[in-house]
C-alpha cells in the first residue's frame, strides 16, 4: 500500500527488488532450517525444519509419493533418523542430564522445598522418575521396525526398544532407590529386578556392601541401575563393581540418579568410564557431612516418611 502512489518504471523496479529480497530470504531460511535439522537431529531443529519446509513438501508431495503406496520417509516428517539424546554434561563424554524446562524445574522445586508435604514430594519424585526413564531408554540400542498402519495398507518405519522381559534388568540400590525402581517397573512390566544393599558409614562416608541379589542371566542384559542421590559416588562405584563381578560389561550399564554432585560423578566415571550416567540435575557440591548442596535432604526419609538423619 505504501508503494501504490509510486508510478511508472520506478514503482516496477521497487516491486521487483522487494519480491527478489523476500524470495532470497525465504530460500535462506529453508536452507538454514534444513541444515539445522540434519546436523542437530534435535526436536527443536525438527520443528524448525518442518515449519520452513512445509510449503515445499506440499508442493512436491504428489511427485515424491511412490506408486507402491509405501510411506515415503523424509527427514522432516514424523520419522527422525537420528535419535534425540539427553543433553550431555560439559566435560564428560558419557554423562547426560535431563533436558531443563520450566516443567522439570517446577518438579525439582517441589522436591527441594523443605516445606513440601510428603504426599507432594512423592508425586513429584515419581514424575521425575518417569521422565528419567524415558531419557534412559534413549541410551539403549534399538532396532528399526517397519509396520503396516490401518490406513490404505500404508507402512511406517519406526524403532523397537529392547524387550523388558528378556533384554533389560533393573538394579535398585536399597532403600531410597526402590521408589525409582517401582516406577520404572510400572512402565516396563515383566522386567527382571535385582537388589543391592549398600549403606554409607555416617562417620567415614565410605560404602559397605551388605547384600546383593541379581538375576541369574544379568550378564546378558542391559542394566539400568537406579539411585536417587549420587553424592560421594562411593555406593555407585561399589554397585557397579558388584555388577562387573557378575559379568555385566560396563557398556551395558546405565546409571540413573535424580540429583548428583560433581564429586560423585567424577568418582563414578573415573572408576567405570564406559558406563552411561544419566542425572536429573547437577548440584554445586557436598557439605561437611557429604550431603548434596543445595540438594533435597535425605531422599529415602522424605519419600517413605521416616525420620530425617540430619
Amino acid at each position: 500500500k505504501m508503494l501504490r502512489p509510486m508510478a511508472g518504471v520506478a514503482s516496477a523496479r521497487v516491486w521487483t527488488r522487494l519480491a527478489s529480497t523476500v524470495a532470497q530470504h525465504a530460500r535462506t531460511q529453508r536452507n538454514n532450517s534444513a541444515k539445522a535439522f540434519m546436523v542437530g537431529g534435535s526436536a527443536a531443529a525438527a520443528v524448525l525444519g518442518y515449519a520452513a519446509l512445509t510449503g515445499q513438501q506440499s508442493a512436491h508431495a504428489a511427485a515424491e509419493e511412490p506408486k507402491s503406496g509405501a510411506w515415503f520417509v523424509k527427514p522432516w516428517t514424523s520419522y527422525q533418523a537420528v535419535a534425540a539424546l539427553p543433553d550431555r554434561v560439559p566435560g564428560f563424554e558419557r554423562v547426560h542430564v535431563l533436558r531443563k524446562t520450566y516443567f522439570t524445574m517446577s518438579l525439582f522445586t517441589k522436591i527441594r522445598d523443605k516445606d513440601t508435604p510428603r504426599s507432594v514430594f512423592v508425586i513429584n519424585a515419581r514424575k521425575i522418575a518417569d521422565m528419567l526413564l524415558a531419557e534412559a531408554l534413549c541410551l539403549l540400542p534399538c532396532k528399526p521396525r517397519t509396520v503396516t498402519t490401518p490406513v490404505d495398507g500404508s507402512t511406517y518405519v519406526g524403532m523397537e526398544m529392547p524387550d523388558p522381559e528378556k533384554e533389560l534388568c533393573l538394579i535398585s540400590i536399597l532403600r531410597a532407590a526402590d521408589c525409582m525402581a517401582d516406577e520404572f517397573s510400572r512402565h516396563l512390566p515383566g522386567v527382571a529386578t535385582g537388589k543391592i544393599l549398600i549403606q554409607r558409614d555416617e562417620e567415614t562416608a565410605k560404602p559397605k556392601l551388605f547384600f546383593s541379589k541379581l538375576p541369574s542371566d544379568v550378564s546378558k542384559r542391559r542394566v539400568l541401575v537406579v539411585d536417587p542421590m549420587l553424592a560421594t559416588g562411593g555406593s555407585a562405584v561399589e554397585a557397579v563393581r558388584v555388577l562387573r563381578e557378575a559379568g555385566v560389561p560396563e557398556q551395558s550399564i546405565v546409571f540413573v540418579s535424580i540429583v548428583a554432585a560433581p564429586a560423585g560423578m567424577e568418582k563414578l566415571m573415573a572408576a567405570h568410564p564406559q558406563i552411561q550416567l544419566l542425572v536429573g540435575e547437577v548440584d554445586r557440591a557436598l557439605n561437611s557431612k557429604c550431603y548434596i548442596v543445595p540438594g533435597c535432604g535425605d531422599f529415602g526419609d522424605r519419600f517413605y516418611g521416616t525420620e530425617m538423619g540430619f
